[in-house]
């Protein structure tokens, strides 16, 4: 009977610490849940804040836009007169219109960088 008694002890104390080492894990768990939603928070904070300055870009991309398109018909009319006037003249209104496009959408360029940073 002794040696039953010692089987017996022995499995009770596998048993044990299967049970302390399930139960650790167990709490091991719920704390890796709880760092997990922490660092989801964070992130889901830092991605509203993305949004709310996203929204300012958006906008400036839309006024850009519509500078461009602005810009854009004043180039078609520029490039008309210049092609009634002659040629080489029209060249010259082009390239030049086209510089303050370029100038223009590299301002609205600037001006959303700038919002980034």
């Amino acid at each position: 009977m002794p040696e039953e008694t010692n089987q017996t002890d022995s499995l009770d104390a596998v048993f044990s610490h299967i049970k302390q080492t399930r139960d650790e894990l167990k709490l091991q768990m719920h704390l890796a849940k709880a760092d997990a939603r922490d660092e989801y928070e964070k992130l889901e904070a830092m991605w509203k804040g993305i949004e709310k300055q996203a929204q300012p870009l958006s906008e400036a991309a839309r006024e850009a836009a519509e500078t461009g398109a602005a810009e854009a018909k004043k180039v078609a009319g520029s490039v008309q007169e210049a092609a009634e006037s002659g040629a080489e003249q029209a060249k010259q209104v082009a390239g030049a219109s086209l510089d303050v496009a370029a100038r223009e959408l590299q301002a609205g360029y600037a001006k959303l960088r700038k919002m980034l940073d």
